[in-house]
């Protein structure tokens, strides 16, 4: 049985730094560094509740960037995929929500609720623009 490379072409350390049961470890020459964790999984079925993720993303990383998500990930027992899905999505809702919601302050929230309780009649400019709008039909 021949011993898998753990090096690359020149000479230095691969990938993640501890060895899987049997002497081998994650980084194994021709595999991912979650091909160890993956084999120990394929037993068990997905939850209903988990949907498939069927699109794909590309990323661009360094050699540097892609082996420390790769040991990232399996020091937390995931694959990159999960591992990066699982730290980006909250910070990505995080982002959405600060952009897609209106913060007022206890003033200005008085004042809207006033205004939606008691809006005010149309301007003159409201008027003149519904009545061009009506003139197109």
């Amino acid at each position: 049985m021949s011993t898998p490379a753990l090096a690359d072409e020149k000479g230095a350390p691969r990938g993640a730094p501890f060895s899987l049961p049997g002497g081998r470890r994650l980084t194994e020459v021709g595999k991912s560094c979650t091909d160890g964790i993956r084999a120990k999984t394929k037993d068990r079925t997905v939850p209903a509740t988990v949907k498939p993720r069927d699109d794909r993303i590309e990323l661009r990383a360094t050699k540097e960037e892609k082996r420390l998500l790769a040991a990232a990930a399996s020091y937390e027992r995931l694959d990159v995929t999960s591992f990066v899905m699982r730290s980006a999505l909250p910070e990505a809702r995080k982002v959405v929500d600060r952009a897609e919601r209106i913060v007022l302050s206890a003033r200005d929230t008085v004042r809207v609720l006033k205004l939606l309780e008691n809006p005010p009649g149309p301007s003159a400019a409201l008027k003149a623009a519904a009545k061009r709008r009506a003139m197109r039909k």
